[in-house]
């Protein structure tokens, strides 16, 4: 065969090998950070669905993900968990140290009880496991 079709083997043969790496790669970083979604074509579409029954198309192996309502699009992982995590994840509050608690368990009615209790929110410690977050020290 003529040097060019042997370039050419070569080149979509790494091309193959990127995707699939970027196909495993994306996979495990969407499992890693507790996006859920459902896998179509032996793993080369994940729908994520989220708030109000949105769905987002993402195929993993070249990073394009699209909203389907909207049909807004864009490219990579990065951008996609950027996205997802402005949009959709659960808001942590920033001043409670355990991250298991989000910001709608954490809410306004909480602060008051836990203040009505003489305990303050933002000097409490990270309870132990399965303790949940009733183990603020007092005032």
């Amino acid at each position: 065969m003529s040097e060019l079709g042997d370039l050419y083997k070569q080149i979509a043969t790494r091309k193959r090998d990127k995707k699939a790496r970027n196909l495993a790669y994306s996979t495990q970083a969407l499992k890693d950070h507790g996006i859920t979604f459902t896998s179509h074509n032996n793993d080369n579409q994940l729908i994520i669905t989220v708030k109000g029954a949105r769905k987002i198309d993402f195929f993993p192996s070249t990073g394009l993900w699209i909203i389907r309502k909207t049909q807004e699009r864009d490219r990579g992982l990065a951008t996609l968990l950027a996205y997802y995590k402005e949009n959709y994840a659960p808001a942590t509050t920033g001043t409670h140290p355990d991250p298991k608690c989000t910001e709608s368990e954490v809410g306004q009615e909480v602060i008051q009880n836990h203040q009505s209790k003489g305990l303050d929110i933002l000097e409490a410690r990270v309870p132990e496991e399965g303790q949940g977050c009733q183990d603020e020290k007092p005032l």
